[in-house]
């Protein structure tokens, strides 16, 4: 039966892809045959609509289907912002921030690029319909901006770090699964969810810690942005949702207005005969020419979990493989006028085999004479933590989650499942060796073993770190324990250089190459963005276990794989990742 299922699962993935490398063609046609962009008049106005995701980029194709929306780039959109801010042509910028799907870090890069803007005597004005909508990070985003419009139905709603935690032990119990985690250390919260029925004590306190850290952030942003009192900021969310005009006369909004007055607002506000711009038209404008003088760089984007083997995905969520790393690696290495690597890092973790053999390219570009600067995206934690841990310098938002040095390990007993349902298995061994099975418990053996690899592989996560930051590991030890912190918080404890987005890793790798502030960089962006048709040929020849793996997964819904992903590992794998809870 299984072969049947597999047949028709290998017979609709290829219908996917087969339809996406057909509306990739056409969208590639397309281009090939539109008009040039069309040419920025001399009074304009930049218009930015965020909706949905905003991403980081990643190898992974983008698929031009009818029913699936490109995710904006935070990249593309921090270029563009950047490139306005030297064209004399772009008075303003007017952002409407819609369904934004943005991460507290992402909204700070953004927000710093805004300010780069705003330094230049230039004008930013945000709408939103609702800032009740997007979350804190949505109207943080905002406070960045000089104006900030609401629709007059709208509410604000930003209420600083409160999450909300299931935990499925009782579940576990009711079906017959149970759960075995073993963890280094206290603060390993990745398994709790499925051993325990509430936040144990260590985990509550860091949570804590950490949700206060990135809500003092939002209220100093809010304050700072729309010059207000913290205390008053504090106030006004205690009691939101705030109204229309309760907004406006607490100084959290400027105007009650729809978007095509806030639009108006920005065409008077640049001046006689002020033109829009749209985001898509002003990417399309040729890019200035790069400085014959400019040094070469490499920007390395390390995006998604991190595991063995695979390719990203269509389901959103990239894979970071040792493979795609080394090409990326190597061609940096082997490219002698590349002065420096870059390394781009927004990952919760993974599997700890993988992220060594990533550390280990990191290390080779380090001997081959290249500068490393790491540059933290929202989450670079865990496995984050150690493919970046030996970066000449690191770099990360305030509000990037960071740290986690720690391991674990999981290993469900679904025996009484089993049980229940008439299934009984049985066993063929020509060894003592034991079989990793789900129909028994783990033997006193095979726990003595687990505990000693954790034990070796959060050793070598300590003495790594310590090696890499030049601490001693006794202060590693006390701020590992799988520990989670904010950016701002890692920067105080010695686990990262600088606060800031790429653009302050950029100046960052200047200083280590000995170079002015303003000399010019030339960036080779690694790795190459796949085609669907490449995609396509890599399922064919078997290198892209996502996709296998995509096809029998593609009815469950996103977030339960997520929260259940542990129970489709291996017996006992080694992993280092954050608890899915941390990632909205």
């Amino acid at each position: 039966m299984r072969y049947v299922v597999g047949f028709f699962a290998t017979i609709g993935v290829l219908f996917v892809l087969l339809l996406a490398v057909m509306f990739w063609g056409v969208s590639n046609l397309k281009n090939v045959t539109q008009h040039p962009a069309k040419p920025i008049p001399s009074i304009a106005v930049l218009q930015l609509d965020l909706k949905g995701e905003i991403a980081e980029p990643s190898p992974a194709p983008e698929l031009p289907l009818p029913f699936g929306a490109r995710a904006a780039k935070l990249r593309d959109l921090v270029v563009a912002i950047d490139r306005a801010r030297t064209d004399d042509r772009i008075k303003g910028i007017v952002l409407h921030v819609g369904s934004a799907q943005l991460r507290m870090a992402q909204a700070q890069e953004l927000r710093d690029a805004l300010q780069r803007f705003r330094d230049r005597g230039k004008f930013a004005i945000a709408h939103a319909d609702s800032w009740a909508v997007g979350g804190d990070s949505a109207y943080l985003l905002a406070t960045g901006c000089d104006e900030v419009w609401m629709q007059p139905m709208g509410e604000l709603r930003a209420t600083g770090w409160n999450r909300e935690f299931e935990f499925y032990k009782g579940l576990l119990e009711k079906v017959g699964v149970n759960f075995e985690v073993s963890k280094r250390k206290e603060y390993k919260s990745a398994g709790d969810q499925f051993t325990e029925t509430k936040l144990p004590p260590a985990v509550r306190e860091n949570y804590e810690t950490l949700g206060k850290d990135l809500t003092q952030q939002l209220v100093d942003g809010i304050a700072t942005g729309r010059k207000i009192e913290p205390d008053s900021v504090r106030q006004a969310m205690a009691r939101m949702p705030l109204f229309g005009d309760e907004a406006k006369d607490g100084h959290f909004i400027d105007q009650l207005g729809h978007a095509d007055e806030a639009d108006s607002a920005a065409l008077k506000r640049a001046g006689a005969g002020a033109q829009f711009v749209k985001y898509d038209q002003f990417r399309r404008q040729p890019e200035p020419p790069s400085r014959p003088e400019a040094t070469k760089i490499a920007v390395i984007y390390a995006i998604g979990v991190i595991a063995p083997f695979g390719a990203p995905d269509f389901s959103g969520d990239s894979i970071v493989t040792p493979d795609t790393m080394r090409k990326a690696f190597e061609t940096a290495i082997d490219d002698k006028a590349i002065k420096a690597i870059v390394l781009r890092v927004d990952s919760p973790g993974g599997e700890v085999v993988a992220g060594e053999s990533i550390r280990r390219l990191v290390l080779r570009a380090k001997e081959s004479g290249k500068k490393i600067v790491v540059s933290m995206g929202s989450v670079a934690a865990s496995g984050g933590y150690w493919i970046s841990m030996d970066a000449d310098k690191i770099v990360a938002e305030p509000a990037t989650i960071t740290g986690s040095i720690g391991v674990l390990a999981e290993r469900p007993d679904a025996q009484a499942l089993l049980d229940k349902l008439g299934v009984t298995v049985d066993q063929v061994k020509t060894t003592d060796a034991p079989i990793m099975s789900l129909a028994r418990p783990a033997s006193a053996q095979e726990r003595e073993r687990r505990n000693a690899s954790l034990d070796r592989i959060y050793a070598s996560f300590v003495d790594g770190v310590a090696k890499g930051r030049k601490l001693s590991p006794d202060k590693v030890e006390a701020i590992a324990r799988g520990r989670v912190w904010t950016g701002k918080q890692a920067k105080d404890v010695g686990l990262v250089d600088e606060l800031g987005g790429l653009d302050v890793a950029l100046r960052v790798t200047r200083q280590e190459l000995g170079l002015p502030t303003d000399s010019p960089l030339v960036a080779t962006v690694l790795p190459e963005r796949r085609s669907p048709l490449e995609e396509l040929l890599r399922y064919m020849r078997g290198e892209n276990e996502a996709v296998a793996r995509l096809a029998s997964w593609a009815s469950v819904a996103q977030p339960l794989l997520r929260a259940a992903s542990p129970l489709f590992e291996s017996p006992d794998a080694r992993t280092l990742r954050l608890p899915a809870e941390l990632l909205d």
